[in-house]
């Protein structure tokens, strides 16, 4: 994709919060929750524009030994243009030598495989919803 740039971005901006809003289901004490992990530090965050506009959010933490991708979205009129993967993509450039782990729903399975993920039910977590790990290895 042309004009795409993928940098370390911050949670001061509204843009990154309707992002955020996106990745976290649309619940404000979610929200505030996510919001509170990029600002402590314990998170880090990437933002992709195409010509200066942010049109996704990635958000991951090293755990042990793997990176743990804690958030990720795009803007839905910028969905299928490979926003998502480049996002994944610039993860992974981070610690090429780890694997990369999510959790998702139902929605979020078909991208994970798309781009070379491994998936496990795991349950229905919540009521009426089943969750998925996901993970790539290096």
């Amino acid at each position: 994709m042309g004009g795409l740039l993928i940098l370390p971005t911050t949670v001061d901006s509204a843009d990154v919060s309707a992002l955020l809003h996106l990745a976290v289901g649309g619940e404000s004490a979610r929200l505030a929750a996510a919001l509170e992990q990029y600002r402590s530090g314990r998170t880090s965050l990437v933002g992709a524009t195409v010509d200066g506009a942010l049109v996704g959010i990635a958000g991951f933490r090293i755990v042990d030994n793997d990176i743990v991708l804690v958030h990720i979205a795009t803007r839905q009129t910028e969905r299928r243009r490979g926003i998502g993967t480049a996002l994944v993509d610039y993860v992974r450039s981070v610690e090429p030598t780890l694997p990369i782990v999510a959790e998702t729903d139902q929605e979020g399975v078909a991208f994970y495989r798309a781009n070379g993920f491994t998936v496990r039910s795991l349950g229905e977590i919540y009521p009426g919803v089943e969750r998925f790990q996901v993970r790539r290895a290096p």
